[in-house]
């Protein structure tokens, strides 16, 4: 598969999305890599995980009240528009700009 080329031929990151890992609000910068989103009902396949280099999440504003689970389209606009916030080193919302 082009996942198995790609990790075996280069060292870029390939990133999964998982309801574990570290926070997305904590990852570096990332210039360059690949990023893996799965079924909402079944995550990323076993077959691809092996492949993953970096477990990513969301995490939840309220523990407590924290989704098994979100909408796969809605888990892409927050991890794109957060890695190119930190990629632009733009402020979160909320920190002082001044």
């Amino acid at each position: 598969s082009f996942l198995k080329f790609y990790y075996d031929k280069t060292d870029l990151p390939v990133i999964g999305t998982f309801l574990s890992g570290s926070s997305i609000y904590d990852h570096p910068p990332l210039q360059r890599g690949m990023i893996l989103f799965g079924n909402e009902a079944r995550g990323i396949s076993k077959d691809l995980e092996q492949c993953i280099r970096t477990r990513i999440h969301i995490p939840a504003c309220n523990e407590k009240s924290r989704p098994d689970s979100i909408n796969v389209a809605m888990s892409v606009a927050i991890i794109c528009s957060e890695l190119r916030r930190n990629r632009l080193n733009l402020p979160t919302q909320g920190e002082n700009t001044t």
